[in-house]
């Protein structure tokens, strides 16, 4: 019977905030779009590279990062307006990724 490779908490903490990140346009992601050609019957796969926004991704992350630490009772609803951060001019973000 095959054993399952054990997951340390640090390393779902670090998965979390790493998706965190990629969900809130903090660090590029690559994306695979296929496209297709129904005359020639012909699909391509074009990997582009950018960042993303994804709110029900980021929120869902946070929500199970907040479980991870001790939160205060009266903060402990979390509700108000998210943040977008700053879009960043092209290439500007393939300057700061190497921070």
């Amino acid at each position: 019977m095959p054993t399952a490779k054990s997951v340390t908490q640090e390393e779902i903490v670090s998965s979390l905030r790493q998706l965190r990140d990629m969900c809130m346009g903090r660090i590029p992601v690559c994306t695979t779009t296929l496209v297709k050609n129904a005359r020639e019957g012909t699909a391509e796969a074009i990997e582009t590279r950018g960042k993303v926004f994804e709110p029900a991704g980021a929120n869902r992350a946070i929500e199970l990062l907040s479980r991870h630490v001790v939160v205060p009772a009266e903060v402990s609803s979390v509700s108000g307006v998210l943040l977008v951060p700053r879009i960043e001019a092209d290439g500007e973000w393939e300057r700061n990724s190497h921070d």
